[in-house]
């Protein structure tokens, strides 16, 4: 598996409340992943946005997974 690719993804939020403008990054798994049925998908690319910043203790995390859209966006603004 390969890491997510880097570049800058939060940029300063516009108010309080605010998350700013966002880039999607990708994650991508070039080796064949089994699931739990036993189906084999030769490889994926998984979407994500992160906002903010990671801390030191690498605990101030919280993952949204949701099916509303099919879209990995769920907070922010796509582009200038």
């Amino acid at each position: 598996m390969t890491d997510a690719e880097d570049s800058p993804n939060a940029q300063p939020a516009t108010g309080a409340g605010e998350v700013g403008l966002v880039e999607p990054r990708n994650f991508v798994c070039s080796q064949p992943f089994t699931c739990e049925s036993g189906q084999v998908l030769p490889g994926f690319t998984l979407r994500f946005e992160t906002y903010g910043r990671l801390n030191a203790a690498r605990d101030n995390t919280v993952i949204i997974c949701h099916a509303l859209s099919g879209d990995h966006h769920c907070a922010g603004i796509h582009a200038q």
